[in-house]
């Protein structure tokens, strides 16, 4: 279901995620990656959800009916004080309690570039990951900054589960976004977020928790539920794209229970939701970013 309006703020990165990630069967709208990328492994029981429900930042608060400012909020101050000087290619930067290893990939051209947020799978790499999604190719074809972090290698890979295990990601984000923007001015109207099984469940956190930031997010098995982070109303609307591989999209989670849990309710919030199901259970289409 295609929502006929969105926040004023990102209406017009509706046509961005619309024209990525194109129409294909099974889908409730557009999709998209230049390789396979699958989970790098780490089969196990149920993630269920730990610890308490801490908010984590301002985005965090309660909040009305979704912001309709018509400008973006100015990053939160580095965390760590002076920001880093950041590269195109492997950087570390020091946040919440200790340095993070993040690949960044530069357009040719960095005239106000927009930035993509891409999380890898559990037990993945971000050297694979920036490989799989064409991360290069899509600095330049969307002028992007992409900016692929690595994770701690905890045992859900991401701090998706609570707003506790949160802290240290969340941080990593504001902290990547506060220092990004600093350094080559990107677009703060196109900030968006992508990831791919626990990459994109945290993706999905960050669409509940950091929407205010958020242009549009593209969310390859992830989604919300008692099992996952539940359910919250995001702060601003934004349209979000969930692809999943259907009925036997299984790894840790059921993510068909979680993809069609975080759809509905976004629906029923207002976002403009597009919903495709490849039915090729838990991968990423090999051809994904292609089906435009």
């Amino acid at each position: 279901m295609i929502r006929p309006l969105c926040s004023r703020l990102f209406c017009a990165q509706v046509a961005l995620i619309f024209g990525l990630f194109a129409a294909m069967s099974g889908c409730e709208g557009d999709v998209a990656a230049d390789t396979t990328a699958v989970d790098g492994g780490a089969a196990g029981a149920d993630a269920a959800a730990t610890g308490s429900d801490t908010s984590t930042g301002s985005d965090s608060a309660a909040g009305s009916d979704a912001d309709s400012s018509p400008q973006p909020p100015t990053p939160y101050a580095y965390s760590g004080g002076t920001c880093p000087k950041l590269h195109g290619g492997s950087n570390k930067i020091f946040s919440w309690n200790g340095d993070r290893a993040v690949n960044i990939f530069l357009p040719t051209k960095l005239d106000n570039p927009g930035l993509l947020f891409a999380w890898h799978g559990l037990g993945d790499t971000m050297q694979n990951f920036g490989n799989a999604i064409g991360a290069a190719t899509l600095a330049n074809k969307l002028n992007v900054i992409v900016v692929v972090p690595q994770s701690k290698g905890s045992v859900t890979g991401w701090g998706w589960t609570s707003d506790n295990t949160a802290l240290a990601d969340s941080t990593l984000f504001d902290d990547l976004l506060t220092c990004v923007d600093a350094q080559w001015d990107i677009d703060n109207f196109r900030v968006m977020t992508t990831g791919f099984s626990a990459g994109a469940l945290w993706s999905s956190y960050l669409v509940i928790k950091r929407s205010t930031f958020l242009a549009t997010a593209l969310i390859w098995s992830g989604g919300t539920g008692p099992k996952a982070y539940d359910y919250k109303k995001p702060k601003r609307q934004i349209p979000v794209l969930l692809a999943w591989g259907g009925k036997e999209d299984n790894a840790f989670l059921s993510f068909d229970e979680t993809t069609n849990h975080m759809a509905t309710n976004l629906r029923k919030d207002g976002h403009i939701v597009i919903t495709c199901n490849h039915n090729l259970k838990h991968t990423i289409p090999f051809d994904g970013l292609n089906w435009g």
